[in-house]
């Protein structure tokens, strides 16, 4: 059968006997085949919305042999994230034989950089290194207009991220070989922000371990795999390569296909939420208040998973802020973990600190609105505060947030 007839009947059956119904809405736990199969249609879905599907495209998806077929999807998929990330992307005419061509061009909406992007697909063979030299040497040999993104995937099965991350040091050890090794030539080839990818749930299509997994790794971009020196240089470093950082914390944030057309919670949407009401930032709620009951409007609310609490600050007319904990189900809990940021009925991100520049953003978000007075009084003791009183009050945010950063990373470092 086609890949996609088969995605399909894996699906069907393991539906028949793992979907669970609630009030008419049946739900079944993701499978290597289900992931396959709806990603393929979101991802033509926004294509179709945003650029127009090719022909060509179509054809190739439409091959049954697992060498066209499996590289038009991942060509699907690279597109999506760009679209995802609000690139504004224009297909190249890969019918004119004059000359070669990347897959498209993606147009940054905010800077207006220009990118031409290859997607490269190599195919599960074993449990061997990934073979990505060949593959990297084909996409940079291909002709650009644009400084260039090249995305390979490693097509290796993984049910871990200690897998994943296996896969990514292998091909980042191949990739320094093209760049490095005298044997390889690859002195003559151009630049690239290479991104790896592991769509593992390919090759596994009846597992629910499976997952999506990917790694940024310069070719003779070397600032854009890591980040060396200060706080300061690692965001200077950061701006410098904005574009495509933005594309990966884009590809790191919708992991996910949506359930619903407005961005609603699935769980909430779908009346699936224990018929409990919900927080919502801006409704007013009769809470505890000084022995009694008082009605306070919700502000800010944060989610305690260790203890299954909500955590709220209320406005209360004449007696200030409350802060009033609350339990929340297994249901609401569930629901909250997949879309943190809009749990509370308004894009509020809960932030995740992975890095000293999650940190720097965390801090920043929290002192970017304060005045240049309170943002002086804060740096009074500083050696070089006259200079400071200079400054404009978004620059002494920044300078605030990037050096208490480097304080709490010091800080960091000695527990450790």
């Amino acid at each position: 059968m086609h890949p996609v007839l088969q995605w399909y009947d894996t699906w069907i059956k393991n539906r028949s006997k793992q979907a669970t119904a609630v009030e008419g809405v049946f739900t079944s736990e993701q499978i290597g085949a289900s992931m396959s199969y709806f990603g393929l249609a979101h991802n033509l879905f926004l294509i179709r919305h945003n650029v127009g599907v090719q022909t060509e495209l179509i054809r190739r998806l439409k091959l049954a042999d697992r060498s066209n077929f499996h590289g038009a999807l991942y060509e699907t998929f690279v597109a999506s994230y760009f679209i995802k990330a609000g690139f504004d992307i224009e297909f190249e005419n890969e019918l004119d034989g004059d000359k070669t061509h990347c897959e498209f061009t993606a147009t940054h909406n905010e800077t207006k950089r220009k990118f031409s992007v290859e997607a490269k697909a190599l195919q599960f063979k074993g449990r061997g290194k990934p073979r990505v030299i060949s593959k990297l040497r084909s996409a940079l040999e291909k002709e650009a207009d644009q400084e260039r993104v090249v995305f390979v995937d490693l097509g290796k099965p993984s049910k871990t991220n200690s897998d994943s991350e296996r896969w990514f040091q292998n091909a980042k050890e191949l990739l320094h070989e093209l760049e490095n090794s005298p044997h390889q030539k690859g002195e003559n080839l151009p630049p690239a922000y290479v991104i790896f990818t592991n769509h593992s749930f390919w090759n596994d299509l009846k597992g629910n371990k499976s997952h999506f997994a990917a790694l940024n790794a310069g070719f003779k971009i070397p600032t854009f795999t890591r980040f060396e020196g200060t706080v300061k240089d690692a965001l200077i470093e950061r701006k410098r390569h904005k574009e495509v950082f933005d594309l990966l914390k884009s590809m790191d944030t919708h992991t996910e296909i949506p359930s619903t057309f407005d961005g609603e919670n699935p769980v909430i949407a779908f009346g699936l939420d224990d018929g409990n009401a919900r927080l919502v930032i801006g409704n007013k709620y009769l809470i505890p208040c000084d022995g009694g009951n008082e009605v306070g409007i919700l502000r800010q609310a944060i989610v305690r998973e260790a203890g299954k609490q909500v955590i709220g600050l209320y406005d209360v007319e004449g007696k200030g802020t409350k802060i009033v904990t609350c339990p929340i189900s297994d249901t609401e809990l569930a629901a909250y973990k997949k879309h943190p940021d809009t749990f509370f009925g308004k894009i509020e991100p809960q932030n995740q600190i992975k890095s000293p520049l999650d940190f720097y953003d965390w801090t920043y978000e929290c002192y970017k609105n304060s005045s240049k007075e309170n943002l002086l009084k804060f740096m009074k003791e500083w050696t070089d505060y006259e200079e400071l009183e200079s400054l404009s009050q978004e620059e002494l945010a920044k300078i605030y947030s990037e050096r208490v950063t480097t304080w709490a990373m010091s800080k960091n470092s000695q527990a450790d």
